[in-house]
C-alpha cells in the first residue's frame, strides 16, 4: 500500500537509512530544528539499505561517488547549509 513516511537525517558524512524498495524520495525539510527525509513508499515491499551523502556549502564532494540530488537545508539561523544526495 501507498504511503507516505519520515525519516530523520542525522548530520553526518554519510549515513544509511533501511526504506522499502519501492519509494519516491519526495523532500528534505525541517521540522522542530530537526531535517527529515519525506518518501512516498509502498510499504508492502522489502527493506532496503539507502545511503545518502551531506555536504556543507562549501565543503570537498567525492567524484568517485554516482549521487542524485535530494535537497537543501539551513539550519542555526541559516548560517549552516547542507545539501543531501543519495548515492546510487
Amino acid at each position: 500500500m501507498k504511503k507516505i513516511y519520515k525519516y530523520k537525517i542525522e548530520l553526518l558524512d554519510e549515513q544509511e537509512i533501511l526504506i522499502p524498495c519501492y519509494h519516491r524520495i519526495l523532500c528534505i525539510k525541517l521540522r522542530s530544528g530537526t531535517p527529515y527525509i519525506w518518501v512516498e513508499v509502498d510499504d508492502e515491499s522489502p527493506l532496503q539499505k539507502v545511503k545518502f551523502s551531506l555536504y556543507g556549502t562549501g565543503h570537498s564532494m567525492s567524484q568517485y561517488k554516482t549521487e542524485q540530488y535530494v535537497g537543501t537545508i539551513l539550519l542555526d539561523e541559516d548560517k549552516l547549509v547542507y545539501h543531501l544526495y543519495r548515492q546510487l
